[in-house]
């Protein structure tokens, strides 16, 4: 079984089918996410039925989210990018050098200085 059929689960004679996140409504959703579950409980045992019991425990933070669409990814991906430069300095004497650290490397600064040459006109 292929990570298509969990997003399409009802294609068996309905190609096309939109993904859950994608359904019209909030009832929808959750039809179609109870529909996938059905099919997996009938016809396929063993670790997809782990999963699919996974979902179900899970079913309500899924239909919240194709009720607001709104993830934390981008503040997690920040978390760890500072708990990265926390660990690689094995901590900091203040935290005005974390902070200056953190500016550095999340802010994209460049390490070199501005060719200065360039601007002064001979």
């Amino acid at each position: 079984m292929s990570w298509n059929t969990l997003e399409h689960p009802l294609d068996h004679g309905c190609p096309g089918t939109p993904p859950t996140w994608e359904q019209p409504t909030v009832e929808a959703a959750r039809a179609h996410v109870q529909a996938w579950l059905n099919h997996v409980s009938d016809h396929l045992p063993g670790p997809m039925l782990d999963f699919a019991l996974l979902v179900k425990e899970k079913l309500e933070p899924i239909i919240r989210y194709c009720r607001h669409p709104i993830t934390n990814g981008k503040a997690e991906g920040i978390n760890s990018l500072l708990m990265a430069i926390q660990r690689s300095a094995r901590g900091f004497r203040s935290h005005a050098s974390f902070r200056i650290a953190a500016l550095f490397h999340c802010g994209g600064l460049d390490l070199y200085p501005a060719n200065t040459n360039a601007l002064v006109k001979a």
